[in-house]
């Protein structure tokens, strides 16, 4: 019998008092499903309960792929990237934003605007994942685009809505 791949999935933008919704629809509700396929061992992070395992050296070694949401933290990034990089665990991100082409009315436009270290950090984590997830086609194309990424390391996956829930 084969081992089943096993997906830490870490909502990136959890906090202990909340789950922001595209952790929730982005990466938690698609890897609880995914974790539903016998060949899939899923784990999702729980911010509120597991951070005593929240060591990536443990979890590089205990997983094959780390799923997450985008983060722009260089060095929290390049800790879990070395672990990951070290163990032969596979890297995952998903990014449901067009950070490349931000405007100025967006919240986030200071931190991302063209040539700010807020873009050049996210991009170079992006070139450095093994895969990434968008939401649409555009997305995968901006994404090839703006960054080294090739369309065939790039999954345009449509957002996840639970319809038995809400």
């Amino acid at each position: 019998m084969k081992k089943p791949i096993s997906s830490l999935c870490l909502p990136s933008h959890a906090s202990q008092e909340r789950v922001s919704g595209v952790d929730m629809a982005r990466i938690i509700q698609p890897m609880q499903q995914l974790g539903l396929n016998k060949d899939f061992k899923v784990t999702v992070w729980d911010i509120a309960t597991d951070t005593a395992k929240m060591e990536w050296p443990f979890i590089a070694q205990n997983y094959d792929i780390i799923y997450f949401n985008y983060l722009n933290h260089p060095w929290g990034f390049a800790a879990m990237g070395a672990m990951a990089r070290h163990y032969g665990c596979k890297l995952v991100m998903d990014i449901d934003d067009a950070l490349h082409l931000i405007k100025q009315d967006n919240l986030a436009y200071e931190l991302f605007k063209k040539g700010s270290e807020g873009i050049k950090t996210i991009t170079a984590i992006i070139n450095e994942v093994d895969h990434l997830t968008v939401t649409n086609r555009y997305l995968k194309n901006i994404m090839a685009h703006y960054t080294l990424k090739t369309h065939d390391k790039i999954t345009a996956i449509d957002n996840y809505i639970d319809l038995d829930l809400y």
